[in-house]
């Protein structure tokens, strides 16, 4: 494609609109001279950009709200140019610098490299199918442009670097780092069968054994090593309320699961990830390599709360069914509609049974007890009180939990990952699950 430059527009006008006011056989004779000039120009110039190449990763990482760059090759197969303008067709989202930069094309069979500065604002994935191409024809009276097609995929992932009271101890093996916790007790998982000992316990005793062999026989435990935890994620639409510093709730809890799934991984068991709203989007299975961490970060990048209600009955049905060895289950989600809560309480019951439950969600600026906070103006008085009201209900809420074998916590946005940490770390040293 060609379109005219500046250089031709003030050339006609200077030059060519005072002549044609000149009816003469010179004036018609430039005036064509002119014309020619400018259609040789622009047929000289329609395939000087044919011998350009333009490369892009197929698959560029970023994390959210830090710089990066797009690494762009510009190479010449054979064209004959001198300065070249490119643009890259990019999403506003990803807060690119200098989409549209100037480079001195290198010589034939040569190749520069190019990096576009971005800072991306949110999380997701993103395509770049094309990069815009233009150039002056040689007389510089046309500017020729050509669209390249390019096939990228920008991966913009969350920021774990907010919580870094958490991630550090992660990170770090050595002391202060945290280290795998030491477990007292006999544990759960089942080891062989041995002897009976005097002094064993009843409950010990495998009966059938005992029965075959005619003596009394023992089971023996050991601790164990490696246990399934599982994250399960709602995005349904309380998901999407700001939970403070411009971050919504769904942001705060894709980051808890994220750091859980580190400290998993550090404490040697098995992290899963299930994804949910009106239905079961995601289901990835516990898993403990640094591939598996990988595919629950991918499996996240693109999840955003969506404008429906949770159907809980419809997620219990198909964690009965996918998991069959008894696992922790950490519902991160909002309770505070009371049809919701209602709902949830009907499949705790049923859940808890098989499986370790817990629930973990963001709490409000001012859901507290009321009389626990500092005094406050007038304007204040009246969030206080609401959040006074909501305290009230998740307490009563947690209560008719626990008395279902389900625990509760709630903990303010900057904290959430913290205190899901610690569960975690509790429940194992423990032995909860």
């Amino acid at each position: 494609m060609i379109v005219p430059r500046t250089r031709l527009l003030v050339l006609f006008a200077v030059a060519v609109v005072p002549v044609s006011a000149i009816a003469s056989t010179p004036a018609w004779l430039f005036i064509g001279l002119f014309g020619l000039a400018a259609v040789l120009d622009a047929l000289l110039g329609r395939q000087r950009l044919e011998g350009i190449q333009v490369e892009v990763p197929g698959v560029v990482r970023f994390v959210r709200r830090r710089k990066g760059a797009i690494p762009i090759t510009i190479r010449n197969r054979g064209a004959r140019v001198g300065a070249l303008r490119a643009g890259l067709a990019a999403d506003e989202s990803l807060s690119c610098e200098n989409d549209e930069f100037l480079v001195d094309v290198p010589p034939p069979g040569e190749s520069i490299a190019v990096l576009v500065r971005a800072e991306p604002r949110a999380r997701g994935k993103f395509q770049i199918h094309s990069t815009g191409l233009e150039t002056s024809s040689p007389m510089g009276l046309w500017s020729v442009r050509r669209r390249a097609a390019v096939n990228c995929e920008v991966r913009v992932y969350p920021d774990l670097g907010g919580d870094r009271s958490v991630i550090a101890p992660l990170l770090v093996r050595r002391h202060p780092g945290l280290h795998i916790q030491r477990q007292a007790g006999r544990g759960r998982e089942f080891e062989k069968l041995r002897e009976y000992i005097p002094g064993d316990a009843l409950n010990e005793i495998h009966w059938k054994a005992s029965a075959r062999r005619g003596h009394p026989i023992t089971r023996q435990f050991r601790v164990e090593r490696t246990q399934e935890i599982y994250a399960v994620l709602d995005c349904s639409r309380l998901t999407g309320r700001d939970a403070g510093d411009g971050e919504t709730t769904l942001e705060r809890y894709i980051t808890a699961a994220l750091v859980l799934s580190l400290a998993c991984r550090q404490q040697g068991d098995l992290f899963g990830l299930v994804t949910f709203s009106d239905t079961v989007h995601s289901f990835v299975r516990a898993g403990g390599t640094n591939a598996h961490h990988d595919a629950c970060r991918n499996s996240l990048l693109s999840l955003a709360p969506r404008k429906v209600a949770p159907d809980f009955a419809e997620l219990s049905a198909i964690l009965d069914t996918r998991l069959r060895r008894r696992a922790m289950l950490v519902f991160l989600t909002d309770l505070d509609d009371p049809v919701l809560s209602e709902e949830f309480l009907k499949v705790a019951g049923a859940l808890s049974g098989r499986h370790l439950v817990a629930v973990a969600s963001v709490r409000g600026k001012y859901d507290e007890a009321l009389f626990e906070l500092p005094a406050a103006t007038l304007p204040e008085v009246y969030e206080r009180l609401g959040g006074h009201l909501a305290w009230r209900r998740m307490t009563e809420l947690a209560a008719s939990l626990r008395s279902r074998g389900v625990r509760m916590f709630s903990a303010h946005p900057a904290m959430l990952s913290l205190e899901l940490t610690r569960f975690y770390l509790n429940t194992k040293q423990r032995q909860a699950l």
